[in-house]
């Protein structure tokens, strides 16, 4: 039998191979789908600081909500991975062409000069997944970063994920973490 780890890491590998066959119009079509619900919601419209990650190919796009989100006068808050101590650091936005690559690949704002700021100013998490149950569940990218940050601050999270990657189950283990909310381009999940 396998671990809950092992099956992670196969449903992962599933979903990866799932979404390369998507076609490129599915994602545009959901991408705008997904980006409406999300600056719809009362808890977008409420939210003075928001913490949102920056896409990786095949994931929500989130460059539309962090523009409007910055055209709103809204603070928002970009992950930048603390490998040597596991966890995730917050930056803002940066104001010029600041910016490198990550560990993990990602795009992030460069620190230099720069403080983190608290997570406890947040008011909106939106967090990536690879696949989501419509009951709010996540597998991420398996660094659990995003689970460890969750267990200290507590934000109203959103989860964008495309209907056509969603699972019924996930393999879940204690630390990880259940979004408020899942939006999808079909439906807004509570």
């Amino acid at each position: 039998m396998l671990t809950i780890p092992q099956r992670k890491k196969n449903l992962r590998e599933l979903i990866f191979t799932k979404r390369q066959q998507l076609c490129a119009d599915y994602y545009q079509k959901a991408n705008q789908k997904i980006t409406k619900a999300i600056l719809d919601t009362s808890e977008f419209n409420a939210a003075q600081t928001i913490f949102v990650f920056q896409s990786l190919p095949y994931e929500f796009d989130t460059a539309t909500v962090i523009q409007i989100a910055r055209k709103t006068g809204k603070q928002i808050l970009l992950p930048v991975t603390d490998t040597m101590n596991d966890h995730l650091m917050l930056y803002p936005y940066p104001k010029n062409e600041e910016w490198h690559y990550g560990s993990y690949h990602i795009k992030e704002p460069l620190t230099t000069d720069r403080h983190p700021v608290s997570g406890e100013k947040v008011d909106l998490a939106i967090l990536p997944c690879v696949t989501a149950t419509h009951s709010g569940q996540r597998l991420g990218h398996g660094g659990g970063y995003y689970d460890r940050w969750l267990a200290t601050y507590s934000p109203y999270t959103i989860l964008p994920c495309f209907e056509q990657l969603i699972v019924p189950e996930l393999p879940i283990e204690p630390h990880d973490y259940t979004a408020n909310c899942v939006i999808t381009e079909l439906a807004t999940y509570y």
